[in-house]
């Protein structure tokens, strides 16, 4: 809960930061949240296209909140854009999970 504070005060303090948007939507996604998290995941994305992170963050998202195609699409955007990064073995394995969830 801690982290979700700094993370609204980072928003507030920074609203038109994609980083801000980014970790304050993942905050919400941690805590269970995915609705709360994909307009700010989709801010953040719509601001860096390409950032894998972001992606990858939004994809997560969407997959939690049910829907598989634009989670997919998001997921495989990340993969793309950067098949190393971090959480690129997390993302094939949520990319596979989306692709076989029905819509």
């Amino acid at each position: 809960n801690s982290a979700f504070t700094l993370a609204q005060m980072a928003k507030k303090a920074t609203p038109d930061s994609p980083h801000a948007a980014d970790t304050l939507g993942w905050a919400y996604y941690k805590l269970g949240r995915p609705a709360s998290a994909i307009s700010l995941l989709e801010e953040s994305v719509q601001k860096v296209p390409g950032n894998a992170m972001f992606q990858y963050h939004l994809g997560m998202a969407y997959l939690a909140d049910g829907n598989s195609d634009s989670a997919l699409r998001s997921l495989k955007k990340a993969l793309r854009d950067d098949p190393h990064f971090p959480y690129a073995a997390s993302a094939r394995t949520a990319s596979n999970r989306a692709a076989k969830t029905p819509q």
